[in-house]
């Protein structure tokens, strides 16, 4: 079990009042979260005595680690109200060396059945490799640095439709890494592979891991649908760029993909007979070539669209 301090003053029991200060050295989140999934499965968990309309608590809370399965993620601080039956969040701070992540919101029952969260996160220098290990699977299918500002929020009357609820803008970018796994980048390879568009055999993606410079974007996000108009990656071997959606209720995804690889027009002309280019100055040309992506986000398919 988890040690839990706990000190302050409640009265009465129907109505419940009072004020708490709560002290806990280290915290699961997944432990937490799966512990109200099965109670919420089956019924076993029904405070109906603590939100019921006549309970009025104040509730402060502290916990000197609080983790997420592997992911560290610091020090919380929070403030929570329970009153006419509703929970209100009126602050909730998570900080570590790497992150600060800000919360604020409300659980309703009366007079209508409501929730709203309203969400601030802030990375910096994140090894995004320990946001993949934290995990289902506990492996990384990027490794990196990661900045990032997100502002996001949900909204609705189910709490269980959280995902299909959130909207928000977000800004990252992931510097000096590796892509460990990716199927889309895989048959990007073996697309330019077939077509021999590298003098050098690129790396083995499954062995060594793709290396990029960067990979920086801009999203919105609107009713659990990711959209974005300039997704980069920079690497040695080739600079792509994706516009499109992700729909995070469903999986899928809607995008249109452009790839530059680094290679000299002329050694490309002479292997293939029509090719599209871009001019970019008197002297030099960029080929671009323009594929669509389509499908289940874990494997979408990836087909290549010809310049006319």
């Amino acid at each position: 079990g988890v040690p839990i301090i706990i000190s302050g003053h409640l009265r009465g029991w129907q109505p419940l009042t009072g004020q708490i200060e709560t002290q806990i050295d280290q915290l699961d989140l997944a432990t937490v979260f799966h512990a109200l999934s099965v109670s919420g499965r089956t019924g076993a968990l029904k405070p109906s005595w603590v939100f019921s309309p006549e309970t009025n608590i104040k509730a402060d809370i502290h916990v000197s680690n609080i983790y997420y399965r592997s992911l560290q993620l610091g020090r919380l601080t929070a403030s929570l109200a329970i009153k006419n039956g509703n929970l209100k969040i009126d602050r909730c701070q998570i900080t570590s060396a790497h992150s600060t992540i800000a919360l604020l919101g409300y659980l309703n029952k009366h007079p209508k059945p409501e929730y709203y969260l309203g969400m601030y996160i802030k990375a910096k220098d994140l090894p995004i490799q320990d946001l993949f290990r934290s995990g289902a699977s506990g492996k990384p299918l990027l490794e990196g640095t990661l900045n990032m500002e997100a502002l996001l929020s949900s909204q609705g009357r189910k709490v269980e439709g959280f995902v299909k609820n959130l909207s928000g803008q977000a800004n990252f970018v992931i510097a000096k890494g590796k892509v460990i796994k990716s199927s889309i980048l895989i048959k990007l390879l073996d697309f330019f592979s077939v077509q021999k568009i590298f003098v050098n055999k690129p790396p083995n993606l499954a062995k060594e891991g793709f290396y990029f410079e960067e990979i920086k974007g801009a999203l919105d996000i609107n009713k659990g649908v990711v959209h974005s108009d300039e997704v980069i990656m920079k690497s040695p071997v080739f600079n792509a760029i994706v516009r499109g959606k992700v729909n995070l209720h469903n999986g899928k995804i809607k995008a249109d993909l452009g790839a530059q690889p680094f290679v000299t027009v002329d050694s490309i002309l002479s292997r293939i007979p029509v090719v599209g280019y871009i001019l970019t100055g008197k002297e030099r040309a960029l080929l671009v070539y323009y594929f669509k992506i389509r499908g289940d986000i874990r494997d979408p398919k990836l087909s290549y669209v010809p310049l006319k």
